[in-house]
């Protein structure tokens, strides 16, 4: 369980030390421009096990400083909640694996995205406008929807939301009745690829149909509880969002779903040793009745996923591949928890098994071929060791502009790796808001230097203008999922000009990042 952070939680949580020990979690939150992160709220969820979540001072100050005392002691996923736009621009952020413990826990200066402002207004397919409407959101590397700071539609129908650059997929579930418009709008999700603000307009809300369907265990026909069911359009093989999707303690679930034609899906937890199932077919509004799936006995693939420092990382996926004919294979559970471990139940085979890391951390993908799986034994271990990918690297010395000063250049937004959308160059330090040139290319290591590799962009510092080393910005560049580009390398400058230099010019140390997997 969960508590939306608040600070009449003190007194509580003061009350409860006798029985379970509380910890100090301490930061500051910064955007990707520098700037503090103030009057954002820190949630706190367990990662694991279950009990109440007692939290005192889970707010940023003006300084985007925070210090939160917690109880219990344990790994919890920490949910960072900006103000929302026009007041902030950042993204709403999970870190999980964060340690409350006896020993002080500073986190340092942790970095938020900033995004891009989003707004709509959502309506039924009459055009009413829809209230209370839960709007969240997920980009490619998130394995679970993120909420929004203010995720609900308001009064009139309207949501004014920050996402990420880049591709993201924003769910809408209908409210409570009678507010959303009646009991037939059924839930649904948006593709984006947001490069700056936009107004979506009118988001028209499908129809919605009532479906039922239960799972039973092979072995005796007993009910499967909590087993997740997903809904996937044969046409193009995406998941339709359908949240609250698990069966009950009967083995049953009832939901309402847009009209398609569906495999469904049903995903067992692990702790039960069932195999994924299937039931394919299932039109809707066809059908109110999906049938119930019967679901075998598996065996337990695990192990632990270390980066190459030798320490294991929450969120790493788990992908299963046929050794032979490199069929992706459905499996639930597959990413890594607090520790770095992970528990799947798998049928007897010989597999390829893919650790992918999120690109928010410094290392790539890990491959292991020809994994044998069979059922001589209660479980079968598989560990991963993910190779290094430093961010970037900065070479040479750089030309200093007003004050003495040179420009900074970094990174931000993860590791140089494929599909990476948000990889993003970082400027300081720079004159403010002079007019700075991004220099880079991205070319193999091999390959001597030429101005026919180069791209050049205009990009507008910020900060006071004239104002020695108050100028910064940013500058995206989206890594494309291309295999061919594995191993080159991207070299990055800024110039600015300044009148200030010797050269007219600053320019910031060259940035390298080797791209890969």
């Amino acid at each position: 369980m969960s508590l939306r952070l608040s600070f009449a939680c003190a007194a509580f949580a003061a009350s409860t030390c006798a029985v379970a020990q509380a910890g100090v979690l301490s930061g500051q939150l910064r955007d990707t421009h520098g700037a503090p992160v103030s009057n954002a709220a820190l949630q706190f969820d367990l990662m694991s096990g279950s009990g109440t979540v007692f939290v005192s001072g889970g707010f940023t100050d003006t300084n985007g400083n925070f210090s939160a005392t917690v109880t219990p002691d344990g790994a919890y996923k920490m949910t960072v909640l900006p103000q929302p736009p026009p007041l902030s621009s950042v993204v709403s952020q999970q870190f999980n694996g964060v340690t409350i413990g006896v020993t002080p826990n500073d986190l340092g200066t942790v970095v938020l995205a900033n995004g891009a402002r989003v707004r709509g207004r959502v309506v039924n397919t009459a055009g009413t406008p829809l209230v209370s409407v839960g709007v969240e959101f997920k980009t490619p590397s998130d394995s679970q929807w993120r909420s929004f700071t203010n995720g609900d539609t308001d009064a009139a129908g309207r949501f004014d939301v920050n996402v990420p650059f880049g591709p993201c997929q924003i769910g809408f579930e209908p409210g409570p009745v009678p507010y959303y418009g009646g009991p037939g709008t059924g839930p649904m999700s948006l593709e984006l690829d947001s490069h700056g603000p936009s107004d979506l307009g009118d988001v028209v809300m499908p129809a919605g149909y009532p479906v039922s369907t239960s799972a039973v265990r092979q072995s005796d026909g007993s009910p499967v509880e909590d087993a997740r069911v997903e809904f996937v359009h044969r046409s193009t093989g995406s998941v339709a969002y359908t949240p609250h999707n698990r069966t009950g303690a009967n083995g049953a679930l009832t939901i309402t779903v847009a009209a398609g034609d569906y495999d469904v899906r049903f995903l067992p937890v692990n702790n039960d040793g069932l195999l994924p199932g299937v039931l394919p077919h299932r039109v809707v509004p066809g059908t109110s009745l999906l049938g119930t799936i019967v679901l075998q006995e598996g065996v337990e693939l695990r192990g632990r996923v270390r980066g190459s420092d030798n320490t294991g990382y929450p969120e790493i996926a788990v992908e299963l591949f046929d050794s032979v004919t490199n069929a992706p294979v459905l499996v639930d559970g597959g990413v890594t928890n607090a520790t770095g471990n992970y528990s799947i139940i798998v049928a007897p085979g010989t597999y390829d098994v893919r650790f992918t890391p999120p690109f928010s951390i410094p290392f790539g993908v890990a491959l292991v071929s020809d994994v044998v799986v069979d059922s001589q034994g209660s479980h079968v271990t598989q560990n991963g060791t993910l190779p290094s990918v430093p961010f970037s690297t900065l070479v040479g010395s750089g030309v200093p502009g007003l004050g003495g000063i040179v420009p900074r250049i970094g990174s931000v937004g993860g590791a140089p790796r494929l599909g990476n959308a948000q990889y993003t160059l970082d400027f300081s330090e720079a004159r403010g808001a002079a007019t700075g040139v991004v220099v880079y290319t991205i070319r193999p290591a091999t390959v001597a230097h030429g101005p026919q590799l180069y791209r050049k962009s205009l990009l507008a510092l910020d900060g006071t203008a004239g104002v020695a080393g108050d100028g910064t910005g940013t500058f995206t560049i989206p890594i494309p999922n291309d295999s061919a580009l594995i191993g080159q390398e991207l070299h990055a400058w800024l110039l600015v000009r300044d009148g200030a230099s010797v050269l007219g010019y600053s320019v910031t140390q060259e940035l390298r990042a080797v791209i890969q997997l």
